[in-house]
């Protein structure tokens, strides 16, 4: 009879289910959109491989919806080439990075919705998914000024100009 220590194993596995119960827990019940995402060609497309509940809450979608299906086949209004960009330098530099405010789908009611990219070292590239709509329509007015008040300041700075000319 050949009798064998178990306890650190046994420790082991209770710690990896802890950790996987923590895992979880921080996935599922983020207040943030968080997307898991799998490279495929090359980092040229990429599939859905977990999203949590608040990424259906704020893209209005099922998970079972998303699940293996092609990022840039769900969403073709996605700003491209500069989102793909961004995921394969993501994927290529293993440096994360922030996206500009975004739609997924055009339209009124569409969130605007900012992105952390990551590279998980499983080689997935993860995002923290933000929607950031009640910033982006408080500025929305100002952006559509903007051209105005460039002309704005020019003719004001024409004006200076001309005063300052006939005074000299």
């Amino acid at each position: 009879i050949m009798f064998r220590d178990v306890t650190n194993d046994r420790k082991t596995l209770k710690e990896l289910i802890l950790k996987e119960s923590r895992y979880r827990s921080f996935f599922n019940d983020a207040c943030n959109g968080v997307l898991i995402y799998q490279p495929i060609q090359d980092g040229h497309e990429y599939v859905f491989k977990d999203i949590n509940h608040e990424t259906e809450n704020i893209l209005g979608v099922n998970k079972v919806d998303l699940i293996w299906k092609r990022l840039f086949e769900v969403f073709p209004d996605l700003p491209d080439p500069g989102v793909r960009d961004a995921l394969i330098r993501v994927l290529n530099t293993e440096n994360p990075e922030v996206l500009p405010p975004l739609q997924y789908v055009m339209g009124a009611d569409s969130p605007w919705l900012s992105h952390y990219i990551f590279k998980l070292p499983s080689g997935e590239i993860a995002s923290f998914m933000i929607d950031v709509s009640d910033e982006v329509k408080r500025e929305l007015p100002l952006l559509k000024m903007a051209p105005w008040t460039d002309e704005a300041q020019s003719c004001s700075q024409k004006i200076e100009r001309q005063v300052i000319d006939k005074t000299d």
